[in-house]
């Protein structure tokens, strides 16, 4: 009888060291929306970054042959009409874009975003997602940091308000903390 009473606590052990052996893998924290934004580097990294009512956006779109590309800069060196935009590609394979517009008539400073009309759309949302405009009050404002011509690389930052009266969910989005590291 002493030798089952043996087996069985001998069992009995191994079963409870093997439960207390098991290692759950530890909770990872959720990184820092701060730190989910590329940096403010003025060396045409090609990054682009802002909050959208205070959640990060970063463009990212998966290889598509003649789709959507994450980020495009374009700056017109006669016209000094600089336009970019970032995309990304939600999670059920649709996109978005954050996108504006401003001429840069002189080199570094703070500029206001430009709408050739009314229903220039500072944020696209493709499919079910609704599109908002620049607000005709205040179009939004970008600060450059950065423009070198001769290597074609523009940085800055920004902040916008645009709304859609429409959208049945929220009628304004917040687009703060912005900031790009373009060549163009």
């Amino acid at each position: 009888m002493n030798r089952k009473f043996n087996i069985y606590l001998l069992g009995l052990l191994g079963i409870v060291s093997v439960m207390f052996a098991c290692n759950k893998p530890p909770i990872e924290p959720k990184p820092d929306p701060v730190e989910q934004l590329p940096e403010a580097t003025q060396e045409g990294k090609n990054t682009f970054g802002c909050y959208i009512n205070g959640e990060p956006f970063v463009p990212r779109v998966d290889f598509t042959i003649g789709g959507p590309i994450a980020i495009w800069a374009g700056f017109n060196e006669e016209t000094r009409l600089f336009s970019t935009q970032g995309t990304r590609e939600t999670f059920d394979d649709k996109f978005e874009d954050v996108r504006f517009k401003l001429y840069i008539t002189d080199s570094i400073g703070e500029y206001n975003m430009h709408s050739v009309t009314d229903e220039y759309r500072g944020y696209v949302g493709y499919g079910t997602i609704c599109s908002y405009y620049h607000d005709t009050l205040n179009y939004g404002l970008v600060t450059i940091t950065h423009l070198d011509e001769a290597l074609d690389i523009v940085s800055g930052t920004f902040e916008i308000t645009l709304v859609n009266p429409d959208c049945a969910t929220n009628t304004i989005m917040e687009i703060t903390d912005g900031r790009f590291d373009l060549r163009y």
